[in-house]
């Protein structure tokens, strides 16, 4: 036999080998199975190779899908490349959130990265100065003062670790499993959690003991009477023992032990637990027995039965249906009523512990009072003031750009995939709310899309005109195929189409019945140059927010922000001369910046002809734990302003704001808690609009005059409306701001952007003499399409007299032969009513 295989063995095919072997194994004995074995090993040594290097990623996550959070942190502690995969993709985040596992905002050393710490020695030799120029007596810069390790550490961001039962009773803080160096670590419910069903609720129902606590409650049972007489008492309420009367009662006929031939009901367990509280000698409070079916006299006795209990679900309908009517009353009598109060009356009245939902109270409105109760019932009615609904999406966390030329992030921001906050995308914590729609969205962009615009809807709000902000970090630094991916499902996502191409969903969406107006996307002045501002307008975006953060060039470099202030100017004027809408990023009380020279950074950045945006975000700056601004300040060399102080400064800013540019926030979203040090008011935008009411001064930016925003917050509306025409000169070209407003109350209700494009213009549809139309927007709530209200403003040919200025000026003024219009998607078709058709990106029309 050895002859013939060693002879035959490399001429037999594949098959041939593994028939004859298998034959030839299974006439082996057990014996000669483990000789083989041992003899096999010494030969050809076994190894245990990763299949994650071997196989492709995506074969990989699909493994590790199968797996429960257990087991997945057992991977996690055998390679830190399991690890990267499965956080990175998603993957056991909502199942170890089921377990209140939540991110853990205090890594171990272990778990600090080489760049870390590098990053971390470089911020601590920056050299940060005091404000070079001399404060005036009128302002206060406040002294760089070391601060204690025990004042530092007063206000950290609160760490959510996982707390076992047994280590909470220690005051001992445990961390989660894939933090621990357990190498079997546990699960509080021992359960595969592949299903959707909910697991808290599931692991409230089984009884968490181990085998060896049974058995040790086993070996301590007794066995005397006084046992059985404590277990018969377990089976009635505790309100037996206050029924004590002076006679023993007799024994019901119901207790006797002959309740073989009852059915398995509700009922027949009850006169069991009767009868075994009888048999055991204790006399339980007076039950009415049930009355058998017998007959007496000729008659049957008919049992009548108590009316059955309503459950909490039909009460909660009922609460509902009572408040739609209350409110149908009130808007047939003409009263307003208090929505809040009328649900506390409603729902004690009908005993329920918890309130009706508002979505609840929406969605039961009855089709004729649609149009009259859920403009009254609306939450956050501020959503669609403007005109369009807002849908914020993010794109899958990636590491900044300029890190690799640079070799670390800015030292103020957050998040990112190797930050604390590690299941977050670039500058965010992913405790926003738009950054946990995208976690429990795993970052897809369809469903990111489709969860808002039905959340939008179902509390009240139209969202036939849409408007996506990507965010998330530099959009244009990802991979063409991922922004093509990421565009095409955004689109695809409100038409319902699905494409196989940007241009086919762009094509789609035209069409759709919820449009899309507009794309905003987030990009850095160093990825705003002339092939990404052409992929942008194919994608259909129609708006730019570009970092800037600052107009100093020592505070850029300081803060490592990888790129110059030439660079901002040369982005806003190229952004421009493509007809983008520019919104610039600002961030005040920034290291080495004092008071004066934050104000006359704004001062600058308003007035001076190489910068001028048409709107802002201002970032007071926040400090957050695990970036650099954190060491500096923990360290004593930075310090923020105070509440007061800030609140002026903020206040100093919004009186600059020219009546042109619009302040779209004033505050990041990022929770309280998180931040150690800055902003400590969550309503910083209110509380600097008192302040200037206070000082006799205004803010005039375009947010604070919107029609739709003056009716919810004033309770005011114009009643003379003019056309107020502005001009002037930025980023080489020259600007016209046309508007419809009410002077007097200082109303605005529509405007529009005309730019007389400059001869650098590098998109060949705009060489030549051509002027474009970079916005043109009408406020006040939304309006559906293909339809008018005349209690809104919306639809009533505000758009198309601006159109007809705009045009006047480039043909009279301009001396333009060709005006064109930067369109969203959803708005082409309103344009080619007036006569423009589609010419690359844009649409256009030759001026007579």
């Amino acid at each position: 036999m050895i002859v013939l295989f060693k002879e035959t063995f490399d001429k037999w095919s594949d098959a041939q080998r593994r028939r004859i072997l298998t034959d030839l194994l299974e006439r082996c004995s057990l014996s000669q199975l483990k000789f083989c074995n041992s003899h096999l090993q010494e030969k050809v040594p076994r190894e245990a190779l990763d299949f994650t290097s071997i196989l492709p990623r995506v074969l990989s996550l699909y493994i590790f899908s199968f797996l429960d959070p257990r087991s997945l942190c057992r991977c996690a502690q055998v390679s830190w490349h399991w690890k990267s995969l499965t956080e990175l993709d998603q993957l056991w985040m909502p199942k170890c959130l089921r377990f209140g596992w939540y991110i853990n905002f205090s890594p171990t050393p272990f778990e600090q990265r080489i760049w870390k710490r590098q990053y971390i020695e470089m911020v601590k030799e920056l050299h940060i100065t005091r404000p070079k120029t001399p404060p005036k007596d009128e302002f206060v810069v406040i002294d760089v003062q070391p601060i204690a390790k025990e004042a530092a550490d007063t206000k950290f961001s609160p760490t959510y670790t996982y707390y076992p039962k047994s280590s909470k009773s220690q005051g001992k803080k445990d961390l989660p499993p894939w933090r621990s160096s357990d190498k079997h670590p546990t699960d509080t419910v021992r359960f595969n959690y592949l299903d959707n069903y909910d697991p808290i609720e599931q692991g409230r129902l089984v009884r968490k003991v181990t085998v060896g606590q049974q058995n040790s409650e086993r070996k301590r049972r007794p066995t005397s009477a006084s046992y059985k007489l404590r277990k018969a008492k377990s089976l009635i309420s505790l309100s037996a023992e206050l029924c004590n009367r002076p006679k023993s009662a007799p024994r019901p006929s119901w207790a006797a032990n002959q309740l073989a031939e009852y059915p398995a009901t509700k009922a027949t367990a009850k006169i069991l637990a009767q009868s075994t509280e009888w048999n055991a000698g204790i006399r339980p409070c007076p039950v009415r027995p049930p009355m058998p079916k017998m007959a007496e006299r000729g008659k049957k006795a008919i049992s009548q039965t108590p009316p059955r209990k309503q459950s909490q679900a039909e009460l909660m309908m009922m609460t509902v249906a009572d408040v739609i009517k209350q409110l149908v009353e009130a808007h047939e009598q003409g009263k307003d009523v208090n929505l809040n109060k009328l649900k506390t009356k409603t729902s004690a009245k009908y005993g329920l512990s918890a309130q009706p939902r508002l979505v609840d109270i929406i969605a039961a409105v009855p089709p004729q009072y649609r149009k009259i109760l859920v403009p009254k019932l609306k939450a956050k009615p501020i959503r669609t003031a403007s005109g369009i609904a807002v849908v914020a999406v993010m794109c899958k966390p990636h590491r900044c750009p300029h890190i690799n030329f640079t070799g670390n992030i800015c030292v103020y921001c957050p998040g990112g995939p190797d930050s604390d906050f590690e299941y977050s995308t670039q500058s965010y914590t992913g405790y926003e709310p738009t950054s946990m729609r995208a976690i429990r969205a795993r970052y897809d962009p369809y469903l990111q899309t489709r969860h808002r615009v039905e959340q939008l809807k179902q509390l009240g709000h139209s969202v036939d005109k849409v408007e996506f902000i990507v965010m998330g970090g530099t959009f244009m630094a990802l991979s063409e195929d991922y922004r093509d991916f990421f565009i095409r499902n955004l689109h695809d996502a409100l038409s319902g189409h699905t494409s196989n191409s940007v241009s086919e969903a762009v094509r789609y969406s035209e069409r759709s019945n919820t449009k899309c107006v507009g794309i905003t996307i987030e990009t850095r002045p160093d990825y705003c140059l002339k092939r990404h501002l052409s992929d942008m307008l194919s994608y259909g975006c129609t708006r730019l927010e570009i970092g800037v953060q600052s107009v100093y060039e020592d505070v850029a470099r300081d803060t490592n922000r990888g790129h110059t202030v030439k660079a901002v100017c040369e982005s806003f004027h190229m952004a421009k001369d493509a007809g983008f809408k520019v919104v610039s990023h600002m961030m005040p009380d920034l290291p080495n910046v004092g008071l004066e020279r934050d104000t006359e950074q704004f001062i600058e950045f308003f007035e001076n002809p190489a910068f001028r945006p048409d709107g802002m975000k201002l970032y007071p700056t926040l400090v957050i734990r695990g970036t650099g601004l954190y060491e500096l300040w923990k360290t004593g060399r930075y310090r923020s302003y105070s509440p007061s102080t800030l609140v002026d400064l903020v206040a100093r800013i919004l009186a600059l704001v020219p009546p042109w540019t619009r302040v779209y926030r004033v505050q990041r979203d990022i929770p309280m808690p998180l931040v150690s040090s800055g902003v400590e008011h969550g309503n910083l935008r209110e509380l600097a609009l008192a302040r200037m009411k206070d000082l006799g001064t205004e803010c005039r930016d375009v947010r604070t005059r919107e029609v739709g925003i003056q009716e919810i917050h004033h309770k005011v509306r114009p009643y003379q409306v003019e056309l107020i025409r502005r001009d002037y000169v930025a980023n080489g070209g020259w600007e016209t701001f046309l508007s419809y407003e009410d002077p007097e109350q200082d109303i605005l209700i529509g405007l529009l952007r005309l730019r007389k494009c400059s001869e650098q213009s590098f998109r060949p549809e705009l060489k030549g003499g051509v002027s474009i139309v970079r916005e043109l927007h009408v406020y006040g709530s939304v309006v559906p399409i293909s339809s008018r209200d005349p209690s809104k403003f919306q639809h009533q040919g505000f758009g198309m007299l601006l159109m007809e200025e705009a045009e006047r000026i480039a043909r009279e003024e301009h001396g333009s032969w060709k005006i064109a219009v930067i369109s969203g998607v959803g708005t082409r078709n309103y344009y080619r009513k007036l006569g423009y058709e589609l010419e690359g990106p844009y649409m256009v029309k030759k001026l007579d």
